[in-house]
């Protein structure tokens, strides 16, 4: 329940975000950070996190995609050491669908 209760006030904040940060780059290059520093964060706010409006660093873009992909990599084994595949197929699921959506960081920088 706990848990449960922790995921779903992470997925309330997430979609929050836009409203309360709206075209402050620094507040969401801030926040960003810290659902970094969530395990599953960073999955859970892909889609709300601005390309265009506000223009954030693509550095910020990098770290998310490199965390995103070191996670989806890390969940092949859980903590038992036993495999995690469904797990671990969904994240890299996510994480390539994030890729498309963002583009290389290129393009990125360009906008």
């Amino acid at each position: 329940p706990q848990r449960a209760l922790s995921y779903a006030r992470l997925k309330i904040a997430a979609q929050t975000m836009p409203i309360l940060l709206g075209g402050d780059a620094r507040m969401w290059q801030r926040w960003i950070f810290l659902f970094g520093r969530i395990p599953g964060g960073l999955f859970l706010i892909r889609d709300h996190i601005p390309v265009r409006d506000p223009a954030l660093p693509a550095f910020i873009f990098e770290m998310a995609l490199e965390k995103m992909l070191e996670e989806s990599c890390n969940n092949i084994l859980d903590e038992n050491g036993s495999k995690n595949y469904h797990l671990a197929e969904k994240m890299a699921g996510l994480f390539l669908e994030t890729l498309r959506a963002w583009g290389n960081t290129y393009a990125l920088r360009r906008r």
